[in-house]
């Protein structure tokens, strides 16, 4: 079982705090630069409850954390770089493995970027087979969260028995979506999502489910007041400080 002293998790079991987590958006990205080594330890430094990060797969097999499919001022995809040649030209791009050692004992959320609309498109899913290896042989099952927005790639990591969420598309309404849900033990949807009395709506649709909901990507005090009231389990947050400052003072 992990204990942080902020929430628990044994084996298909969450025991979550009496607040909702406070999960560092691609880190503590208002205090270091996003999915980076740096903004993974600096989340644990200011208090994050988790942290959520994004992989990509190299041309190698290897998964690395970044958000796009390209990096900024290149014109090849990362799927066509091998890891040693990403590095050799982006070195702060950390591996999943890198990424992970940095959290410590936090919970992580491995969002698995696999969309039909970008150049790294994969039907056949080796990203979420690498995270899943990546996973195990480090030993984090009991940490890690893994989502996605392609609901056939969390189905997979669900069939390999990991912690799941899906991602919800903006064009899918949270409400509607509990009707069928897959069976994903999380659903994780936009802020803009469930705007006024909508959280409550959503959390007592999902609540009889068994299903947590989190919310991204909420960086307004009072909005997270709101959110931690209607009974979210996790909040996404580009600002750390401020989410421990509101949630836990």
């Amino acid at each position: 079982m992990v204990d942080t002293g902020n929430w628990k998790l044994e084996t298909g079991n969450w025991q979550l705090a009496p607040r909702p987590l406070i999960v560092a958006h691609r880190g503590a990205r208002s205090v270091a630069p996003e999915n980076t080594v740096e903004a993974f330890l600096r989340a644990g430094e200011l208090g994050a409850d988790g942290v959520e990060l994004d992989v990509r797969l190299t041309v190698d097999g290897r998964l690395v954390v970044h958000h796009d499919a390209v990096i900024a001022g290149e014109a090849t995809p990362i799927n066509r770089l091998s890891l040693t040649e990403l590095r050799r030209r982006h070195p702060a791009v950390p591996t999943l493995s890198e990424a992970m050692a940095a959290s410590g004992d936090l919970w992580v959320d491995i969002e698995v970027k696999n969309n039909p609309t970008e150049p790294d498109w994969d039907p056949e899913d080796r990203a979420v087979q690498v995270a899943i290896e990546d996973v195990d042989r480090i030993g984090a099952r009991d940490r890690v969260l893994v989502s996605s927005f392609n609901l056939p790639t969390v189905d997979e990591a669900r069939a390999a028995g990991l912690e799941t969420g899906w991602l919800l598309p903006r064009s899918i309404e949270p409400l509607a979506a509990a009707g069928e849900w897959p069976g994903h033990p999380w659903v994780l949807a936009s802020t803009d999502a469930v705007r006024g009395a909508m959280a409550h709506e959503v959390v007592a649709a999902f609540r009889p489910l068994g299903i947590h909901v989190g919310i991204w990507t909420v960086n307004d005090a009072d909005e997270m007041r709101r959110l931690a009231r209607a009974g979210v389990s996790a909040i996404f947050t580009d600002d750390v400080e401020l989410a421990v400052e509101t949630l836990r003072g």
